[in-house]
C-alpha cells in the first residue's frame, strides 16, 4: 500500500509537468528557420525554466538555480505565444 501510494505521488507530480512538455515540443516543431532570435532565445529559456520545474518536482533537495512555479512558466507560455 505505502509503494502505491508513493506511485501514484510521483504520477501526479509527473502530470503537472505534462502541459508544459506539450507546449514546448509544439514550438519546436513550428518554430521556422526564420523565427526571431528573440522568441528562439525565449524558447530555451522556456525549456531550461521547465527542467528546473522538473527538479522542484522530483528532486527538491538538490534546489533549483532560479526560482520556478507552474506559475512562472505559464507567464513565459504566453510571453512566447505573444511573440511574432
Amino acid at each position: 500500500p505505502e509503494v502505491v501510494a508513493q506511485s501514484e505521488a510521483l504520477f501526479r507530480k509527473a502530470e503537472a509537468a505534462v502541459p508544459f512538455e506539450q507546449r514546448l515540443a509544439q514550438w519546436r516543431q513550428s518554430l521556422a528557420a526564420d523565427v526571431s532570435p528573440a522568441k528562439q532565445r525565449r524558447v530555451d529559456d522556456f525549456f531550461w525554466l521547465l527542467e528546473e520545474f522538473k527538479v522542484s518536482l522530483f528532486a527538491q533537495e538538490l534546489g533549483t538555480a532560479v526560482p520556478v512555479s507552474a506559475k512562472r512558466l505559464e507567464k513565459l507560455a504566453k510571453e512566447i505565444e505573444t511573440m511574432g
